[in-house]
C-alpha cells in the first residue's frame, strides 16, 4: 500500500483515496526513528522496482519507425 503511494505520487497520480489510519501490525508501538527507518528501507525498494520498471520498458519499446522521428 505504501508503495502504491509512493508510486502516485511520484507520477502525479491523485492520491486522495489512500488511507493511512491502521497501520500493520508489525508497526504498532514502534518508536519514531526506528519507524522512519523503516520507511527509508520501503523508499529503496521502490527506487529498485522504478529501475527495473524502466530497464524492462526501455527494453521492450518497439523501434522508432522513420515516420515517427520528424
Amino acid at each position: 500500500f505504501c508503495v502504491a503511494y509512493m508510486v502516485s505520487s511520484r507520477y502525479g497520480v491523485d492520491t486522495k483515496g489512500f488511507n493511512f489510519d491502521k497501520l500493520p501490525k508489525e508497526f504498532e508501538g514502534m518508536e519514531t526513528q526506528e519507524f522512519k527507518g523503516q520507511l527509508g528501507s520501503m523508499r529503496d525498494v521502490l527506487g529498485e522496482i522504478q529501475s527495473d520498471m524502466y530497464k524492462s520498458l526501455e527494453k521492450n519499446k518497439p523501434p522508432k519507425s522513420k515516420g515517427q522521428e520528424r
